[in-house]
Formats: C-alpha cells, structure tokens, sequence
C-alpha cells in the first residue's frame, strides 16, 4: 500500500541462500545484480549472530542480502570484491581473532565502497574507552549488549535508508 505523495516501493520474497545467507527471490539479471544491497554480520556468538541476521532480513528494500559470519577473516575475505553498505561486526570475536574495530578498518579500506561503508559496534565492553575509540574511528553508533532488538532496526534502517515494513 502506498502513502499519498510517497511511491510504493517494490517488494521481494525471501529466501535461504547457501551459508545462511538471505536475499531475494526476484529473478537474477545483471541491473538488479548491480543493485544488490550487501550487509555484513560478525559475531562469534550464533546467537547474537543470527538474532541480528534476523532482525536484518526484515529490512528488505530494493534487494537487501546479509551475509553472516562468526570467522572476521572469511567475512573480509567476502568483502574484498563485495560493497558492504553496513557492517554489524562485534568488538570481541574470540582468542587470537582480531577485533572488531580492526575489522571495520579494514573493511574500509580493503572494500568496494570502504569508504561509504556504515558500521555499528556490538559489545558487552562498556569502558568509555570503548566508545571513545569506536568513535574516532568513525563507527557512527556502539551497541551494547544485550541489544534492543527494535532500536538495532530502527538504527539499521535509517543507516541504509529504508522505510520500515507495515
């Protein structure tokens, strides 16, 4: 249903992809393969990993696919030739990993669109320290855990600019 003065935008149906990736079921053509909106989740924890995951896939615009990850190696790795719009990447992602700073940072440089790229910090750290440095870096929120499902989605949708579902 469209709002006056507001056109309709179009709808897709969803689908599991292969790796517990999600995206549209709308028939695969190079324009809209260029539009695809890529997202990017990394926590270790497949909990908090598939609650954002989920929260995610509700925002589907144009063409939205979140890709999951809880390795921040194999996420970078999907990164380098994809443009993430927005990164969900925890601080802690487990020993000898690297953090989840250190990914966004190079998420942004290593990355398509790096420089376009939004972030959002998930983390049960609550040092000020945290937020400082989160904060110089760019990232343009920090959430803390355990994450308020709703603003995490209303705080994803205004970063990608999309209208909320009905």
């Amino acid at each position: 249903m469209s709002t006056p003065g507001r056109p309709e935008r179009a709808r897709f149906d969803l689908r599991v992809l292969a790796g517990g990736r999600t995206g549209s079921a709308a028939p695969a053509d190079d324009e809209r393969d260029a539009r695809i909106r890529h997202v990017l989740v990394v926590d270790d924890d497949p909990l908090s990993r598939g609650l954002y995951e989920t929260v995610l896939c509700r925002l589907v615009g144009d063409a939205l696919q979140v890709h999951a990850f809880a390795d921040p190696a194999q996420a970078l790795a999907f990164a380098r030739p994809h443009r993430i719009e927005l990164a969900v990447v925890d601080l802690h992602l487990g020993a000898g990993q690297m953090t989840g700073l250190a990914l966004i940072e190079r998420l942004r440089t290593e990355s398509p669109a790096g420089d376009r790229l939004s972030a959002i910090l998930v983390t049960a750290d609550t040092e000020p320290m945290v937020i400082y440095e989160a904060t110089r870096q760019g990232v343009p929120l920090v959430l803390e855990k355990a994450v308020d499902l709703h603003r995490f989605m209303l705080r994803c949708a205004a970063l990608l600019d999309i209208d909320l579902p009905a």
